[in-house]
Order: C-alpha cells, then structure tokens, then sequence
C-alpha cells in the first residue's frame, strides 16, 4: 500500500510509538502531514497490516480496508477529503482541527475540498463546520473620546436581527436540512443495494434529478449512467421521486 499524502507509516507520530505496523488515518494523518499546531487527539486513528479491528490504549486500530484512498492517482485535497469523511465517520468531530485547515488552505482549496460531493452528506458537513470556526479579526483603535461608543451602544436592531436568524434557522433551515440528509441517504442506501453505484457517482446522479425535476436527461442517460438500462432509469427516477417529493 503506497500512500503519496497523507497516510504515514513510520513507527512514530510526534514521539508516540504506534502499538503496531500500519498507517495512521483520519485528524492524526491530517494533523501530522499538513504540521498543524494543534495536539494529536486523545484516541489517534490507524489501519493495521494485519487484518484486525481493536480499540488499545489510545488508538483505534482498524483494518487494511478502512484506509482511506491516498495515492498519487488522485489530488491532494481528495485525499484530504478522504481522510476527513474517515475522520467523521470513525473520530467524530474535531473542531480544532478544522478551525486550523480554515486558516492553512486557502480559498481555492476550501472550494475544492467542498466541491468534490457537493450534494453528499460529508461535504456538506465539512462545509457546516468549516463556516462554522471561521473568524476574521476586525482590529478598532478605540480613544478615550469613543470608547463609551463601544461600550455602550444600543444594540437593539442587532439583537432583533440575530433573533430572527435564529428563529429562521431552528424552524425551518435546520429542519429542511435534516430532512434532505435523510431522503439523500434513503436514497443511496436504495442505488448502494440495487446498483452497488460509488458515492461520487450517486452524488452527480442526485444533482441531475435535481436539476431536471427528478428526470434524468438524455445526455446523462447517454454519458455518465450509460450502464443503466431504461428500465432501470424508470425504476430511479419513480425512487427518487417517492423520496424527494414527500
């Protein structure tokens, strides 16, 4: 197994010895090759050599199939992204570790990593999250004329603003969303055990139905789901549909 990013498999992470041969994966791979000033998490990930799956001391130790695709056949930032859909699978979140990738990438990056499944459910929690640590410094220089401006400035219209976004978001926004995330996993989990289809694949699918009222086109039905058999193209659209527009 050959790792061209992110995966390592030397003996020792930041004077830690790994309790056996493998590579470690997921915030661990992340904080390590990118030297993200940040302490490695409590329970470090990796995928062992040998065909076993234990949790030791501070290490989830996993199996060879676990490991995240780190090659030199994709780009660094899908690998990145790989090891960021292990980590939220397998690690939960870390918002350290995203708070830092806010300020290591830049824009161009953040944008692609976001890009790669923009209808999945990781991108959009790596994109949830990213937004959500993202800060900017707005340095005032306050004089001794202005600072009661500062201090004490009435606040009111901001308060009823912040109020209505809150509201909107815990009523609606949040709602729509978590509802979205689930018709979208029904209906991978349906194209997983009908058509055994890749998440990449089952995500551009999601974005044409989407696009063309829950039909595929003719140039998709052509190009990229060529494999699919009219009959099957029917039987997807008729899912998507009972999914989507309940």
């Amino acid at each position: 197994i050959v790792s061209a990013y992110f995966s390592g498999n030397a003996p020792l992470i930041q004077g830690i010895a790994k309790p056996c041969p493998g590579w470690i994966v997921g915030y661990t791979a992340i904080i390590e090759k990118l030297k993200l000033q940040i302490p490695l998490p409590e329970v470090k990930a990796m995928v062992s050599e040998k065909y076993r799956s234990i949790k030791k001391e501070s290490w989830l130790i996993l199996s060879p199939a676990y490991l995240s695709q780190d090659n030199a056949g994709i780009s660094k930032i899908q690998a990145l992204y790989n090891h960021l859909v292990f980590a939220l699978k397998y690690e939960g979140v870390n918002l350290l570790v995203f708070a830092k990738l806010q300020e290591k990438l830049s824009s161009q990056e953040l944008l692609a990593l976001v890009n790669i499944e923009p209808l999945g459910q990781y991108s959009r929690r790596i994109w949830f999250l990213i937004e959500w640590v993202e800060t900017k410094d707005h340095n005032i220089e306050v004089t001794n004329e202005t600072k009661d401006y500062y201090r004490f400035f009435d606040a009111t219209k901001q308060a009823e603003f912040l109020f209505d976004c809150v509201e909107d978001t815990i009523k609606n926004i949040v709602p729509q969303e978590i509802n979205y995330l689930a018709n979208y996993d029904a209906f991978k989990d349906y194209m997983d055990d009908e058509f055994e289809m890749p998440d990449k694949l089952v995500s551009d699918l999601v974005r044409f139905l989407e696009q063309n009222r829950g039909v595929l086109s003719k140039r998709a039905r052509e190009k990229e789901f060529s494999m699919l058999t009219e009959m099957e193209v029917k039987r997807i659209e008729s899912f998507y549909s009972e999914i989507f527009g309940r």
